[in-house]
């Protein structure tokens, strides 16, 4: 009966459907079956207090996506490639480009791409990039790098993190390789996305590529905020290396860059403690 309901003309009627299917989502497997649907019912449910009375229009708004993500498996990639693709509401289609990247449905690929240079919304852009580069990761493939290759220089901001996240989730030598090549740009800012992408819960560098590729940042960049960065991304990878570099890093002649590498300390004795 709830998931009737998300097809209501009611906008309200619609969110109050939302909702209350997020409540139920641990008692209904239909809900957990892909990692998609975990992760927008989840997201529903945690973010219930925090919107108050405007959480039944806002996931009203989204109730086309929440119906195609109460679909069993085989069906909702499908659905969810038509949202991304033709969807008249441009949340709907991030968030449908977003789930098809979670769910890795490589047949989706095609769809993303033109998601990503036929539109001109940011946010759409962005998440469909990063979904290119979990499916590309998944799947060991760098067919959509040329794509991604062709958003690092875009003006948006976002965009351009996206676009760098990707590489990481792609994680093959190819795009490990740009990746180092975004480790010596001129521009201070890329350095800095390029450093968050090596960390990321999705990157497929393995954590010991990944502390060398930042060790020779470590060695020859002057830039204390770029090495601020990296002190605290040290604290997200795990290895023998990332102790030592963090003690270099922690006598350095930057207070900013100490702080950093104080905070990196921190965060790596939590990860070991919580892996214990």
């Amino acid at each position: 009966a709830l998931v009737n309901l998300l097809t209501h003309p009611d906008l309200a009627a619609r969110g109050t459907a939302v909702i209350a299917l997020s409540v139920l989502r641990r008692q209904s497997p239909i809900l957990r079956e892909t990692p998609a649907q975990d992760a927008f019912w989840r997201n529903v449910y945690h973010n219930l207090a925090s919107m108050a009375e405007t959480a039944p229009a806002h996931w009203g708004e989204l109730s086309e996506l929440a119906h195609a993500l109460t679909l069993p498996a085989a069906e909702q990639n499908i659905r969810l490639r038509e949202l991304a693709a033709s969807s008249d509401n441009m949340d709907i289609r991030a968030s449908a480009a977003r789930a098809l990247g979670q769910n890795r449905d490589a047949e989706s690929a095609s769809v993303l791409q033109a998601c990503v240079t036929e539109t001109d919304n940011s946010k759409l852009v962005a998440a469909a990039l990063e979904a290119l580069g979990l499916i590309g990761g998944a799947t060991a493939g760098d067919d959509a790098l040329p794509v991604i290759l062709g958003m690092l220089a875009s003006p948006t901001t976002g965009v351009r993190f996206a676009a760098v996240n990707s590489l990481a989730f792609i994680g093959s030598d190819a795009a490990a390789k740009q990746l180092r090549a975004l480790l010596d740009s001129p521009n201070s800012a890329t350095r800095i996305d390029a450093i968050r992408a090596l960390a990321r819960p999705e990157s497929r560098i393995a954590a010991e590529i990944a502390v060398r590729m930042l060790l020779v940042v470590a060695v020859r960049d002057r830039d204390a905020n770029v090495l601020h960065t990296l002190a605290q991304t040290l604290g997200q990878l795990d290895t023998p290396q990332s102790d030592n570099m963090l003690r270099m890093l922690l006598i350095h002649d930057s207070d900013h860059v100490k702080n950093g590498a104080r905070k990196g300390i921190e965060a790596l004795a939590r990860l070991r403690a919580r892996s214990t």
